[in-house]
């Protein structure tokens, strides 16, 4: 099993489950510029709907979640960044899920 793993997901009642997701798992912390690059992977699996509601709000902050990370990465964490004026079950949103160390740099 790689020692460093996680994924961004697109989660949100306008998606169907398991949701979009892009998954990474590798022996060496991945990188800010990986961060970046899986991120718009994750963007592209939206349809344009999907990608509309996210563009605003949730992906810049998913964005600047990646460029804000310290030097050595991010520990083990998830975190939510939700769509412009949405909360709660359902709510549109960008998730992330880290395991080990991520976006070194």
């Amino acid at each position: 099993m790689s020692k460093h793993f996680g994924g961004w997901q697109a989660q949100g009642s306008d998606v169907q489950d398991p949701g979009h997701r892009r998954e990474w798992g590798q022996d060496v912390p991945p990188t800010k510029p990986e961060g970046t690059q899986w991120l718009g992977e994750l963007a592209d699996m939206c349809t344009p709907a999907q990608h509309d509601v996210r563009s605003a709000t949730a992906c810049p902050k998913a964005l600047q979640f990646v460029r804000r990370a310290p030097k050595e990465g991010f520990p083990t964490m998830s975190c939510h960044f939700y769509a412009t004026k949405h909360r709660g079950r359902g709510a549109p949103r960008i998730d992330v899920e880290i395991w080990g160390l991520a976006f070194q740099g």
